[in-house]
């Protein structure tokens, strides 16, 4: 677990995105050459850096139109040359770009882009446009019920987590199972009413007259004293007061130790859990904090300091600086 969420976290933090248009002229790519001994950005090797592109993964890729690329700024961007497409050299689901320089030492790494559809925005505001349709659908309907649906949506989600968790299943499976059995019952039932010459309804309508007299002439409620039906062994032995019985929804439970005495509660356990130290001294909540921070956390960019700021949109989890050719992580704060 402790090389998953250390891995997960630095897998994060490595991402990067391009963004190419498929099918459409006047685009670019840019590549970065270093020397692989000193790891210095390579300037002026424009002339020596030739490229092949692959589309969709067909075999054989060919030269790029653009037989060498431009340098784009050797004193602000050192290393970065840019490559001018054709339109035709977009034209796929997936764009792969494989650069070299007859240079020695001289690497430069491939590109793989996933195109966006040309006419992406035109179907970005096609989609606002329905949105708004069904924005105005679901007003309507709030207004003829009365109702506001994230507020009833919410009170039946909390309702159905509090009947999963009361129950300890699965709605969608329990409610499989008790359609079976409610069939094989309506069976039985039928098979009863057939044997006995007799319709359930009124008899469970004598039944439920006969109960109502038991209990006017014994005054109790059968409820209070099924519930409190002694064991077997209370019975045999006469002793246990009604007060010691264990009450269920009522009476706390505890985790027990080795030893059967009272432990660790619920609470206590998910806390232990997230004080787990999985590197360093870094624990498990420190992880989820930071985690948090760089999936949904605001992110601020000043030169090349970058930050990211946790969930609470106060505390800086996050701190480093970045070049052309990676990342420094300056500070982090789990805390």
């Amino acid at each position: 677990m402790r090389r998953f969420f250390i891995g997960l976290l630095l897998c994060l933090f490595s991402l990067q995105a391009f963004g190419l248009q498929k099918n459409v002229a006047s685009q670019k790519i840019g590549v970065f050459a270093y020397d692989d001994t000193t790891g210095d950005a390579k300037t002026g090797d424009a002339a020596q850096i030739t490229g092949r592109i692959a589309l969709d993964w067909a075999p054989s890729p060919n030269a790029t139109d653009d037989t060498n690329p431009t340098e784009y700024d050797a004193t602000h961007f050192p290393g970065i040359y840019v490559f001018d497409l054709l339109q035709a050299e977009t034209n796929a689901d997936v764009v792969a770009l494989y650069a070299k320089s007859s240079t020695s030492n001289i690497v430069l790494r491939p590109i793989i882009i996933h195109t966006t559809p040309a006419d992406f925005p035109d179907e970005a505001l096609a989609t606002e446009a329905k949105q708004d349709i069904i924005d105005t659908n679901v007003d309507d309907i709030e207004t003829d019920t009365g109702t506001t649906l994230p507020a009833t949506l919410a009170t039946i989600d909390t309702n159905v987590d509090d009947i999963e968790t009361d129950t300890g299943t699965t709605l969608p499976a329990t409610l499989s199972t008790i359609d079976g059995k409610i069939d094989t019952i309506d069976t039985n039932v039928d098979d009863i009413e057939t044997d006995t010459g007799t319709t359930l309804p009124a008899t469970l309508a004598t039944i439920d007259t006969n109960v109502d007299d038991i209990e006017t002439d014994t005054g109790t409620t059968l409820n209070a004293l099924i519930l409190d039906i002694p064991t077997v062994a209370e019975f045999e032995a006469r002793s246990l007061a009604a007060a010691d019985y264990f009450l269920y929804g009522t009476d706390p439970v505890e985790l027990l130790d080795s030893g059967g005495s009272a432990g660790t509660s619920a609470a206590e356990l998910v806390d232990d859990i997230f004080a787990e130290v999985l590197e360093g001294t870094i624990d498990f909540g420190d992880i989820m904090r930071l985690l948090g921070a760089y999936v949904a956390g605001d992110l601020g960019i000043v030169g090349t300091t970058y930050t990211y700021t946790g969930l609470d949109d106060v505390t800086t989890r996050i701190e480093g600086t970045s070049t052309a050719s990676g990342r420094t992580v300056g500070t982090i704060d789990g805390d």
